[in-house]
């Protein structure tokens, strides 16, 4: 049995009686209690927190790590960068920073423009980045 909910507001100070805006249903759980529709803004903007938080802490981990990354480094464009800037990791992690973010733009405005594609994208990339964190500290 779907229960009738209202949302309401008020439009400005002038006008303090709220006046509804929405009227939905919501579905009662086999448990008995009421639960909003799901939300893909509230679901996927952990994954958006998550992606460049891993990718800031591995960057980090690069610098803390600079005199001996160039031979533990197993991304190959990485070992690159690292060698092009003379041993130096600022131009591999000014890199990667810029990368991140650029990729986190990309999946905001899918997440806003395209929700069921920026869910198809963003949960795959946050899946590596978490293989990526565990890898980092197992091995």
């Amino acid at each position: 049995m779907a229960l009738p909910y209202c949302e309401f507001y008020t439009d400005s100070a002038a006008s303090p009686q709220p006046r509804p805006i929405q009227l939905q249903s919501i579905q009662p759980h086999a448990s008995g209690q009421l639960s909003q529709p799901f939300s893909l803004t509230t679901s996927l903007t952990p994954l958006l927190v998550l992606i460049p938080a891993i990718s800031v802490h591995d960057a980090w981990l690069v610098v803390l790590n600079d005199q001996v990354i160039a031979e533990f480094e197993r991304n190959p464009i990485g070992r690159w960068l690292i060698e092009l800037n003379s041993g130096s990791v600022h131009l591999f992690v000014t890199v990667k920073l810029i990368g991140t973010s650029l990729v986190c733009g990309v999946l905001s405005t899918l997440h806003d423009s395209a929700p069921r594609i920026g869910r198809l994208v963003t949960w795959p990339i946050a899946c590596f980045q978490l293989a990526l964190l565990t890898y980092l500290y197992t091995f």
